[in-house]
């Protein structure tokens, strides 16, 4: 596909299931990589082996007719000596994922299996790979009650049940059984060699976290350990790692942040919240952290040797102009894409949205992660148990038992249970492993052994030997296999003791295993010269590499020492102020001790004082005894008085009802005054309100005014036209008496009516006077309704109504005016009326 390759991320064993940010996450062991469960490379083919399959019961711990299922399971007899030869089965209990996968990644145990003749056999974890209850993953994985048969007991009988079936079928009941694991495998491994020590004689638990539960050891260990890898490289590494979340979130904030942290970190698809930014970050720090070998590797993602060390180059020796998250993704790169082919990147969790690990997850699988802020390059965060019980609920409808692990197979008396219940378990560690914090770091008897190296990773005793194997890690796996091989030769000397005709034959064999022996240590002697030369070789170097790691460890040492004395130096002055508060409280003392002396004295004289005045109270008293007498004769004096003032009482309570009378009546004015003060309020709010309206009448006025100025001009104006409407009434009337004159008396006629009289210009005296009359009552009319609309408008609520009910009067008046006039002009000499 070249540029356009996606890398598909398939987390198989935990960190499939997206939980809330305030959620603790799962723990997380090695996942798979799909396209290497089916492709292989060139591994499967150096491991050949039969695939088969068992019929096994879903449930072991109930007698209910339940459907069996089919268990995968890998064998390979080609280096076995057989049943008679008491040829040993070497088991690997298969992990949470496809047994395939993890038998072409244990190639210690293909490589030790012609050592000892061994049967290697494979079986298939339940609910993973090809043995799937309920005939498919989709129906195991349905709900919480077709998922319940998911447990670490179940499969651990699993494998009981198996293994002592097949040595049945071969015949090979007395064959030993060893146990192999590594991880969760490892878990298993110990497990089941502590519940079913007679199905084993032993087990190999590599970086097996059986301590990881409650708080057998701090919930921070494992992210600890990962940040220490990455601090032992380099501290700005770390630093820029532990800043980069912040930057992280800053940039998801902004407009378009998703978007840009999808381009800078070669996202195939916009990612959809900060959270899956991180969570794939935290994947790839956890996991280069658990496979930080010493040579490249191709376990997880193809991954050079020391690949820490590889990334913290590319952070620390990208360009300066680079930003913090463009140094991440150059180190995160060489573990998503050290190979250089992936275009973009594309997380795919679980297509079918379950996973079989989060269901042990949250059922008995509860490992508390967490990280500190001092130690750790994460961002700090508390396993919070509520909110880890609240998602699980949410996703399966089940609560987690987070003590059910320690109580069924042991965890906070482990080393008791060991001693007494164990043997033979080998507990294998490199302390670079993160896991490393929850396994068994120390021998707990002569056969629970701890193998622990410092420059280990996980289960990297278990991967295939290499020529670029360190001497630690060939050392370490001889011991492994010095362990196993006494394991097996103490249970044939066992079993000798029982058959001594198995004895012979086993001599008869030992002594042909002999001569072969001679032959090939003649084949080794030859060789031995020059392995020696080598070796010697080796050793100068590592003479220098010694001397080099001495003279480092030395110069720590000393700053360990120098900062021993400063610390010794800050807690002498400490003490020394504890000196110097402890003397400023005894002065403290010394003066509150003074204090309390005079307060004693104080006391003392007003005890004397007191005594003083008992004394004097005596005397007194005498005087009180005349005075009491003298009292009894006032007593009587007054009881006389009582006499007076009981009548006077009874006078005085006529007085009280009347002034109670006169009260009520005082009463009853101060209700009508408030009454009046509230009218008095009230008219000096109506006067305030006439006030506003006066004001307003007072602008209507001068309103008026301005319209009585504008009809006077009118006034005028119509004066001028009753002036022409005369001349023209005159003039008619002249023409009117002309024609009555001439109709009068036809023989006046003129023919020609140019020949009518013209000099009639006077209208008859009558006619004028009706006329003058007419309009001089006319303008009185006016003059008197306007003065009228005035002094309506100035007594009118609504002064405004008013004032445009005149004008609209005022304005109909002066269109009758104009309508008069018109009809005035239109008539043939008629007088308007």
């Amino acid at each position: 596909m070249g540029s356009e390759l996606r890398l598909v991320l398939i987390i198989s064993f935990v960190s499939v299931l997206v939980f809330s940010t305030s959620s603790s996450p799962l723990p997380r062991f090695p996942r798979q990589n799909r396209a290497r469960i089916q492709l292989f490379g060139e591994d499967r083919n150096d491991y050949q082996y039969e695939t088969k399959y068992f019929s096994q019961q879903l449930d072991h711990f109930s007698f209910a007719d339940l459907p069996k299922f089919s268990q995968r399971y890998l064998i390979n007899s080609a280096h076995w000596t057989g049943a008679s030869e008491l040829g040993p089965i070497f088991l690997y209990c298969g992990n949470e994922g496809d047994i395939e996968w993890f038998a072409t990644n244990s190639g210690f145990i293909w490589e030790i299996a012609p050592k000892f003749g061994a049967l290697l056999v494979f079986p298939e974890h339940r609910y993973y790979g090809e043995s799937m209850p309920y005939g498919s993953r989709e129906e195991a994985y349905k709900n919480a009650t077709t998922l319940s048969y998911l447990t670490t007991e179940q499969a651990l009988a699993d494998f009981a049940v198996f293994v002592t079936d097949l040595k049945r079928n071969l015949s090979a009941e007395a064959s030993p059984v060893v146990l192999f694991g590594g991880s969760y495998g490892g878990m298993l491994a110990a497990w089941m060699r502590l519940k079913y020590p007679h199905i084993a004689i032993g087990a190999l638990a590599s970086s097996a976290p059986i301590l990881q539960f409650e708080d057998i050891v701090p919930p921070q260990t494992f992210y600890d350990i990962v940040s220490n890898d990455f601090k032992r490289e380099s501290s700005s590494c770390f630093n820029t790692i532990k800043n980069s979340w912040d930057a992280i979130i800053a940039e998801g904030q902004k407009a378009n942040g998703l978007q840009q942290l999808s381009k800078t970190f070669h996202f195939c698809r916009a990612l959809n919240s900060t959270n899956d930014l991180s969570d794939w970050l935290d994947s790839a720090y956890s996991y280069l952290a658990m496979v930080d070998y010493p040579y490249p590797a191709d376990f997880m993602m193809p991954l050079p040797g020391h690949p820490i060390k590889e990334v913290c180059r590319k952070i620390d020796g990208a360009s300066s102009d680079a930003s913090i998250l463009e140094r991440i993704y150059a180190g995160v790169s060489v573990y998503y894409n050290y190979t250089g082919k992936v275009g973009c990147f594309e997380l795919d969790d679980d297509p079918h949205g379950l996973d079989g690990w989060n269901w042990q997850a949250c059922t008995e699988m509860v490992m508390p992660m967490s990280s500190s802020q001092k130690n750790s390059m994460f961002t700090a965060y508390d396993f919070n148990y509520s909110s880890y019980k609240e998602d699980c609920w949410n996703t399966f409808r089940v609560n987690p038992r987070p003590r059910w692990v320690t109580t069924e197979l042991g965890g906070h008396d482990i080393e008791t249970t060991l001693k007494s219940f164990g043997s033979n378990i080998i507990f294998s560690n490199g302390l670079l492993d993160p896991w490393s914090g929850g396994s068994v770091l120390k021998n707990l008897s002569s056969t629970i052994v701890a193998l622990v190296t410092k420059e280990g990773g996980h289960h990297l005793d278990l991967r295939p030997s290499t020529p670029e194997d360190p001497k630690w890690l060939v050392e370490q796996r001889e011991a492994e296999i010095g362990l196993i091989q006494g394991w097996i030769r103490t249970y044939r000397l066992e079993k000798e003791a029982q058959f001594p005709l198995l004895k012979r034959s086993w001599e008869s064999s030992l002594l042909e295993k002999e001569q072969e022996l001679l032959v090939v240590e003649e084949k080794i002697a030859s060789k031995e010269s020059k392995v020696l030369a080598n070796r010697e070789v080796i050793l100068r170097k590592r003479k220098s590499d010694v001397e080099g790691e001495l003279e480092s460890k030395c110069k720590l040492a000393e700053n360990e020492i120098e900062s021993k004395r400063r610390v010794w130096e800050l807690r002498e002055v400490d003490i020394k102020q504890r000196e110097d508060l402890v003397g400023e409280k005894e002065h403290d003392l010394e003066v509150q001790s003074r204090k309390l002396a005079e307060k004693e004295k104080n006391l003392t004289e007003r005890s004397y004082r007191l005594d003083e005045k008992e004394k004097h109270l005596n005397a007194t008293e005498e005087d009180i005894n005349r005075k009491t007498n003298l009292l009894e004769n006032e007593k009587e004096r007054l009881r006389k008085l009582d006499l007076d003032l009981q009548q006077t009482l009874v006078s005085l309570e006529d007085k009280r009802k009347r002034v109670d009378s006169a009260t009520e009546k005082l009463e009853a004015l101060k209700n009508e005054t408030s009454e009046l003060f509230i009218l008095e309020m009230k008219l000096k709010e109506e006067l305030d309100d006439m006030r506003g309206q006066k004001l307003e009448l007072l602008a209507e006025a001068d309103r008026i005014k301005v319209e009585k100025a504008k009809f006077e001009a009118e006034w005028k104006h119509i004066d001028v036209k009753r002036e022409e409407l005369r001349k023209e009434v005159e003039y008619i009337t002249r023409q009117r008496e002309a024609f009555s004159t001439v109709i009068s008396s036809p023989q006046n006629v003129p023919e020609d009516k140019h020949e009518l009289p013209s000099n009639q210009t006077q209208a008859p005296p009558s006619v004028m006077v009706v006329l003058s009359e007419m309009v001089k009552i006319t303008k009185v009319t006016y003059e008197t309704e306007f003065i009228n609309k005035v002094s309506n408008i100035e007594c009118s609520d609504d002064p405004s109504e008013a004032g445009t009910k005149m004008v609209e009067e005022k304005k109909q008046d002066s269109d009758c005016n104009e309508t008069g006039i018109k009809e005035k002009d239109s008539d043939d000499g008629g007088i308007v009326t």
